[in-house]
């Protein structure tokens, strides 16, 4: 997937959300799942560390959070990053896997919002995800976890 979303900054609560399906965190080296304008002010990114099937979330430059333990492969895994209140966490399989603070609103780089992959401003694509990804929502203004939970097993 690939659009522009010039309308949409989360500049409050959000939840989203996702289910993927990783062959591999060895290859390639990094692996974007969200992208928004990396590096740039008011970018979302949502990227693994050099190999380490560990996520990582940006705003721009800002790291709000890595996850501490590697994700899973070859099964399908539901993924979701909240925030309440200006506390982001991130979630897998229902387990909080990381946590941040981070007020500013996100999602307004005015760039492409690339699902699997990494956009830069010239247009340039790469740091595909080596998977799938399903299911894939955002809810504006409300944070749906705030604690550990059963992930959902049936379509949005």
């Amino acid at each position: 997937l690939e659009t522009t979303l010039s309308q949409f900054p989360l500049d409050g609560d959000f939840t989203i959300e996702w289910f993927a399906f990783v062959r591999s965190w060895g290859v390639p080296q990094y692996q974007a799942a969200i992208c928004n304008g990396y590096n740039i002010a008011g970018g979302l990114v949502l990227v693994t560390g050099l190999r380490d099937g560990k996520f990582a979330l940006y705003s721009g430059t800002t790291k709000i959070l890595t996850e501490t333990t590697v994700g899973s492969v070859n099964v399908w895994e539901h993924h979701a990053i909240t925030r309440r209140s200006g506390v982001v966490k991130k979630w897998r399989g229902g387990i909080k896997v990381g946590s941040g603070s981070y007020s500013g609103s996100i999602g307004l780089a005015n760039r492409k919002f690339c699902l699997g992959s990494y956009a830069s401003d010239s247009g340039a694509t790469g740091q595909m995800l080596n998977g799938f990804i399903d299911e894939f929502r955002i809810i504006k203004g409300k944070a749906l976890y705030t604690a550990n939970f059963t992930p959902p097993n049936a379509p949005f």
